[in-house]
């Protein structure tokens, strides 16, 4: 008797090859199938979007000459509309019906000292964006004067107009820089914003070594498609010791929690913590009362104790959870993060909401040594995005940084 099982199949390829230095993957995909990663090239400072038409498989440059600007966010809408923001000094929005062949809308948000937006697709095909305003003020030390607050914007006609942006942060940390705002959408409507904060020296001028002193994250929640949102409550992520080998600024750069959502509801937060002083893991807690109350921490990685695993992002599907993550469990490594060190890049999935994790395996073809921008910046996706079960990442496995995807597949195969 043969019986037809799901097992999993996986893949690794290279998207982009454009410079040495691709960074800031982000990646969604349409009702259809098709596929896009956006990345940055941060040696023009510019944009590029791939798209793939055959599952992953091969990969088109949409924008081969890119466009000016970084931090890039793409989604796609039940109609395939795409929709990429970049920030540009200002944030920079462009819509796209015929998949990127040509572009519909482009508008422009929030002043010119913007960070870090975030695009993504609600009910009817309404379009939310978060982004960071003020970031930058002119004065590190004037950063209470020139609050860096998250804003929410939403357009229910396609991004032809879009509503007053509402501020999600508040006034919430004295001394503070809130630089992004990664959010889900709930299956009822609701959206679920966290906000990664900066507690900032403000000392001696601001010139310091320790410049970020802390790091603070809040959530706030919409349950009413995005016209109004609770206060912001503190989600504590654990602070680690004086132990790891690193100051206290780049401490503060490295557990940034990313959300993803469950179609039932369930939200699970991710981010980097520290495991008894000796390790860095990857820590997963989940919620489901819209992040009100959280689970105990669950540890995704299962290998031995003194390495070190950051950078970790989550997605979610109908199949479970989806982990992505840089690791130093290559044999030479030790616990710090000297630029010789040697990494992988590691993925691994949960069917339970995030108690157990299985299929935990390297998705780089070969270990690489890491660049010195691993703990350059304050903002999430960095190096990887996930959307549902599909990856991207950037590595230096061929040499030089590139960007490479990884999915997830169910087959069928015959036993």
């Amino acid at each position: 008797m043969k019986l037809r099982v799901l097992i999993p199949l996986f893949m690794m390829l290279l998207i982009s090859n454009v410079s040495a230095f691709e960074r800031e993957p982000n990646i969604s995909g349409s009702p259809s199938g098709r596929i896009y990663t956006a990345w940055m090239d941060t040696t023009a400072n510019s944009t590029h979007l791939s798209r793939s038409l055959d599952k992953g498989i091969t990969w088109t440059d949409q924008i081969p000459n890119g466009w000016t600007g970084v931090d890039p966010s793409v989604a796609v809408d039940l109609a395939g509309r795409v929709y990429l923001c970049i920030l540009n000094s200002r944030i920079k929005c462009i819509r796209s019906d015929d998949h990127f062949t040509s572009i519909a809308l482009m508008w422009e948000l929030g002043g010119t000292k913007s960070d870090k937006p975030f695009v993504g697709i609600g009910p009817g095909d309404a379009v939310y964006i978060t982004y960071a305003g003020d970031s930058f003020p002119p004065s590190a030390c004037a950063i209470e004067a020139n609050a860096s607050n998250i804003f929410f914007v939403k357009s229910v006609n396609q991004g032809i107009s879009f509503t007053v942006p509402i501020q999600l942060t508040l006034g919430t940390i004295p001394n503070g820089r809130c630089t992004n705002a990664p959010f889900v959408m709930g299956p009822n409507g609701e959206i679920i914003v966290v906000l990664n904060c900066f507690v900032v020296d403000v000392s001696q001028n601001c010139i310091t070594q320790n410049f970020l002193l802390d790091h603070k994250v809040y959530i706030t929640r919409s349950m009413d498609g995005g016209n109004t949102f609770s206060a912001p409550t503190e989600f504590i992520v654990p602070t680690w010791s004086t132990n790891i080998y690193m100051n206290q600024e780049i401490k503060a750069r490295l557990n940034l929690p990313f959300p993803a959502m469950l179609p039932n509801g369930i939200l699970a937060l991710i981010y980097s913590c520290e495991n008894s002083g000796t390790d860095i893991d990857v820590c997963v807690q989940t919620s489901t009362d819209n992040g009100v109350t959280f689970s105990l921490i669950r540890i995704v990685n299962s290998d031995l104790p003194n390495s070190f695993h950051f950078w970790p992002t989550i997605s979610a599907d109908n199949t479970g959870l989806h982990a992505l993550w840089l690791d130093t469990r290559s044999p030479g490594s030790l616990l710090d993060l000297s630029a010789s060190k040697i990494y992988q890049t590691f993925r691994a999935d949960s069917k339970d909401a995030g108690i157990t994790w299985i299929n935990e395996r390297v998705v780089s073809s070969m270990p690489f040594t890491a660049t010195g921008d691993l703990v350059s910046s304050t903002s999430i996706g960095i190096f990887m995005s996930c959307y549902k079960s599909m990856c991207a990442w950037s590595d230096t496995t061929s040499g030089t940084a590139k960007i490479y995807f990884d999915w997830t597949i169910q087959g069928l195969v015959a036993r």
